[in-house]
C-alpha cells in the first residue's frame, strides 16, 4: 500500500486533498494493536496524543509519551509475576487515557492546524533505507550475552567505549 502525503511547509500542515489518511508508519502501530487486541481481547482506541495517569505509591504520575505508541489498559498483558518484590510496583500500575486531553480539547482549537484535528506536524521525513537489514539473533539460555555479542560484533567501537566507561568509573568510586 503506497502511502502518499504532503506537507504544506508554512504551517506544517498535512495537506488531505489527494492524499492517504494514514501513513505506513502508523499503519505498523495499529497493526500492533490489532495482534494485541486479538491475543489478549479488549478494545482499541485511536488516539494522537496521549497524556495517560496512572497510579503510583505517593499518588498519581501524569505520562506523556511520543507517538506512535501502544498504550494497554486493564491488566490484560500484565506479566505472571513470581516474587513478592516484583509483584509490588505492579500491583499499583494502572494506565488511564484521558480521552478530552487526548482530543485535543483541552489544548484547544487553535494550537490545531486542522480545525477540529489535533494533528500538528512537526518534520515529515520518511527514514532512509538501511543498508544492511536487520539481524536475527536466535534464542539462547543466556540471552543478554547472545545480544551484546551480535552487537559489540557489529560495532566494535561501542565495545571500546564501554570498556573506557567502565574504567573512567571504577577510578571514581568511594567504597
Amino acid at each position: 500500500m503506497p502511502c502518499r502525503f504532503a506537507v504544506y511547509p508554512v504551517t506544517n500542515a498535512i495537506v488531505r486533498q489527494g492524499a492517504s489518511i494514514i501513513n505506513r508508519y502508523a499503519l505498523f502501530a495499529l497493526e500492533a494493536a490489532l495482534q494485541s487486541r486479538d491475543k489478549f481481547g479488549g478494545e482499541i482506541a485511536a488516539l494522537t496524543t496521549v497524556d495517560a495517569e496512572r497510579r503510583a505509591e505517593r499518588g498519581v504520575q501524569m505520562l506523556r509519551t511520543k507517538l506512535p505508541c501502544l498504550v494497554s489498559q486493564g491488566g490484560s498483558n500484565q506479566p505472571d509475576l513470581q516474587r513478592r518484590d516484583d509483584r509490588r510496583p505492579a500491583r499499583g500500575a494502572r494506565a488511564g487515557c484521558k480521552m478530552e486531553r487526548a482530543g485535543g480539547r483541552r489544548r484547544g482549537v487553535s494550537k490545531c492546524v486542522v480545525p477540529g484535528s489535533p494533528t500538528i506536524v512537526k518534520r515529515a521525513f520518511a527514514p532512509s533505507p538501511r543498508a544492511e537489514r536487520a539481524g536475527l539473533v536466535e534464542a539462547a539460555k543466556q540471552p543478554t550475552e547472545v545480544l551484546m555479542k551480535a552487537i559489540l560484533k557489529d560495532q566494535p567501537k561501542l565495545e571500546t567505549d564501554l570498556v573506557a566507561r567502565r574504567a573512567g568509573s571504577e577510578g571514581n568510586s568511594t567504597l
